[in-house]
């Protein structure tokens, strides 16, 4: 069933008009700044092959990191050949899951890896091969939560480390999802979207209260 739901948020949501609808909800407060034109599909296979051994070419070993998000385009300054303002990825969950803050944040830093290889001096180490002339795009992942029940889990790295050895959290960089939770949304916060996509949410948040 939780796979149903899955591929029926991808379906949807691989729509430009239901993405830049997501996008604009969460980033603008629902005001139509992104227009659906605006989106480019990316490849949603994040891939990254790591040289580990940099300084010996004769002993050379390689090791990749690949995982396939659930959406993944590119929002453009005025069309799909306009200059790339920011990437934004949708990840639909069915189910409630603890390690999202995890999950994102390997997710996010292969979209800044990727962006780093591909304006990289190929003969170079790949981290050491980014011109100093370039910068990277932003990249922006949302988490809307599909399930029939509210998101009870974190929604940190912080709050996944163990209570008992907290006291080094001064120094550990945090990352917190972007949750779209319907449970957690006010009435008026559904008539923020321009799609139906706001009473698909609506009917999620009363789908355990019978006569709602």
């Amino acid at each position: 069933f939780m796979g149903m739901i899955d591929l029926a948020a991808k379906d949807m949501l691989n729509d430009n008009k239901y993405f830049a609808d997501t996008v604009n909800y969460f980033l603008h407060n629902g005001d139509k700044v992104i227009l659906p034109e605006q989106l480019s599909d990316m490849s949603i296979k994040q891939f990254v092959l790591f040289d580990m051994n940099e300084d010996d070419n004769e002993n050379k070993k390689r090791d990749e990191i690949d995982r396939y998000r659930d959406l993944l385009k590119a929002v453009k300054a005025n069309n799909t050949d306009g200059e790339i303002i920011c990437i934004t990825g949708l990840e639909n969950q069915a189910a409630v899951n603890r390690a999202m803050p995890v999950r994102d944040m390997l997710y996010d830093s292969l979209s800044y890896t990727q962006q780093i290889k591909d304006m990289a001096d190929k003969k170079k180490p790949l981290f050491n091969g980014m011109p100093s002339d370039k910068y990277l795009k932003p990249v922006i992942t949302i988490v809307i939560n599909f399930d029939s029940k509210p998101w009870d889990e974190p929604l940190s790295i912080h709050e996944l480390i163990d209570p008992k050895h907290r006291e080094y959290l001064a120094y550990v960089q945090d990352y917190r999802i972007n949750l779209i939770d319907p449970h957690r949304m006010e009435e008026e916060d559904f008539d923020k979207f321009e799609t139906d996509l706001g009473n698909v949410l609506r009917l999620i948040k009363r789908s355990k209260n019978k006569k709602e």
